[in-house]
């Protein structure tokens, strides 16, 4: 392994908002762990191209679906039930 291995927050700046989530007074969004370090980890133009491996974009997907009209796809051929990402149109809308 390499980088740093923890936990992380994501939190949204105090002058903007995500319409139709709820966010608390903090701001806080999300609370994340990673064991490949922070260095690798980008929420908003994952390696993979896809949300299938990166938990905050699917979990803000998830909070976000019917207002980006999102469309889930299995992460994978072998991926069912939990192991989801969007569809190309639905990433771009996410990102």
């Amino acid at each position: 392994m390499t980088g740093t291995c923890g936990f992380y927050a994501i939190y949204i700046k105090s002058n903007c908002n995500l319409p139709a989530v709820e966010v608390p007074e903090d701001g806080l969004l999300y609370i994340g762990m990673t064991r490949r370090g922070f260095s690798q980890r980008d929420h908003f133009n994952p390696r993979s191209g896809h949300s299938g491996s990166c938990t905050f974009r699917r979990s803000l997907g998830v909070l976000l679906k019917e207002q980006l009209s999102l469309e889930v796809r299995p992460r994978s051929r072998q991926s069912a039930g939990c192991h989801f990402r969007f569809d190309i149109r639905g990433e771009q809308a996410l990102s």
